[in-house]
């Protein structure tokens, strides 16, 4: 949503961008972190922010930032909860297996559950932030999402914060040669700017 950081910090680019750049444009697309890999392969694009700090190794990359994940419920849920048993009753909402949230929604639902109960789970694919926070405050889902995606919720949905094992990595992806550099070192000095 227009709330988070990362559209704030997007938008501060978009300007910075603009005012250091002024002849070169700058467009901002949001798509799954495979469909930004694929247009960074077939240069579509220049340079991709990715929600994962992995990507292919025919790339150059450097790692943005980082945000601790929680297991956001409706504000009813309460703080001292069995999270298996949570996980097993209540359907999950999940951006699609091609983002970096989902990979690490999976990795914590495969150290948390049995094979048979994540076998057993109503997961329910959404890849867009602000729809998964309306499902988990208005429709009792459940959700492992940033915790900066849910600071400016009032009141917040309930938050159980994950282990430090589980982040959400933001990472800046370009092709490996020397006009996508330079492009990339303007750009992390924008994205690193208060």
């Amino acid at each position: 949503g227009h709330e988070s950081e990362i559209a704030a910090m997007l938008a501060r680019l978009a300007v910075g961008w603009r005012a250091a750049r002024p002849r070169q444009p700058l467009f901002l697309a949001s798509t799954t972190a495979d469909e930004l890999v694929s247009g960074l392969k077939n240069r579509r694009f220049d340079l991709v922010l990715l929600d994962t700090d992995r990507y292919p190794a025919e790339f150059d990359g450097r790692l943005i930032g980082r945000s601790r994940l929680a297991l956001a419920g409706p504000r009813t849920l309460g703080r001292s909860q069995d999270v298996a048993a949570l996980l097993r009753q209540r359907p999950i909402a999940a951006t699609s297996a091609r983002s970096g949230l989902r990979q690490m929604t999976d990795r914590f639902l495969e150290a948390t559950l049995s094979p048979a109960e994540r076998a057993r789970l109503t997961l329910v694919e959404v890849d867009s932030i602000p729809v998964i926070i309306n499902l988990v405050l208005d429709h009792g889902h459940l959700s492992i999402l940033p915790e900066h995606s849910l600071a400016n919720i009032a009141p917040p949905p309930t938050l159980l914060p994950l282990d430090e094992a589980y982040q959400q990595s933001l990472s800046l992806v370009w092709p490996r040669d020397a006009l996508s550099r330079q492009a990339a070192d303007a750009m992390i000095a924008l994205l690193s700017a208060p």
